[in-house]
C-alpha cells in the first residue's frame, strides 16, 4: 500500500516526537530503535525508511525545533526594543529547551562537530535567528556594520555550544541562561556602534 506525501510526513513526525520522547526519559544511548518505534506504532524497517540512524533522527528534531525559532525573528523585532532585549530573548528560550532536552542537545552538538555544518543542515535556525537580530541591529544603527552579521551571528552561536559543553559535562552545574546573559553583554561591548 502506498502513502501519500501528508501521510510520509505525519509518520516521519511521529517518529521524531516518539524518539525525542524517549530520549528525554531514558537517554539517548539507552533508547534503542526498536522501542522508538513500538511507541510509535510501526514496523522496524519504517524507520529506515527516513533515518539511517538514532542520530539522525536526533538531528531531524532539533532541526525541527531550530525552524520554529526562526518564527520568533519577527515577534523579537516587536516586543524587544533593542539588540540587548533581543539576544538575550533568544539565549533564554535557547537555553530553557538545552536544560530540558539535554541528552538531544548532546547529539546534536557531536554530529553538528563529527558531520559538519552543510552535513546537518548548513548554518541552522538558531544561526540564521541570530543572524537576524544582528542584521536589524545594524539596521537601527546599534550594532557595528563593519563586521557581517552572519559573522556575528556564528560567533555567538559558537559561544553558546562552548557553554553547551561546558553545562553538559559539569551535569548542570551552572545557570546556563545566566551564563548567556554575560556573555551577551561581553559580546555586545564589541559589537555595538558607539555613537
Amino acid at each position: 500500500m502506498r502513502t501519500t506525501k501528508a501521510q510520509q510526513e505525519e509518520l516521519r513526525a511521529a517518529l521524531i516526537q516518539t524518539g525525542l520522547r524517549l530520549f528525554a526519559e531514558k537517554g539517548f544511548a539507552a533508547t534503542t530503535v526498536d522501542e522508538i518505534t513500538t511507541a510509535a506504532g510501526v514496523a522496524k524497517g519504517t524507520f529506515y525508511n527516513y533515518f539511517k540512524t538514532k542520530e539522525d533522527l536526533a538531528l531531524a528534531g532539533t532541526l525541527a525545533v531550530q525552524a520554529e525559532w526562526s518564527g520568533m525573528v519577527n515577534r523579537l523585532m516587536t516586543e524587544a526594543r533593542n539588540t540587548r532585549e533581543r539576544l538575550n530573548m533568544v539565549f533564554a528560550g535557547a537555553s530553557d529547551w538545552v536544560q530540558s532536552n539535554r541528552e538531544v542537545t548532546w547529539v546534536w552538538c557531536i554530529e553538528r562537530l563529527r558531520r559538519g555544518r552543510e552535513a546537518t543542515g548548513g548554518p541552522s535556525g538558531f544561526g540564521r535567528l541570530l543572524t537576524g537580530v544582528y542584521r536589524a541591529g545594524q539596521a537601527q544603527g546599534e550594532v557595528r556594520r563593519d563586521r557581517q552579521p552572519e559573522l556575528l551571528a556564528l560567533e555567538m552561536e559558537g559561544m553558546f555550544l562552548a557553554y553547551v559543553a561546558s553545562w553538559h559535562h559539569s551535569e548542570g552545574a551552572f545557570d546556563l541562561g545566566a551564563a548567556m546573559r554575560k556573555a551577551v553583554e561581553t559580546n555586545l561591548e564589541g559589537t555595538l556602534a558607539h555613537r
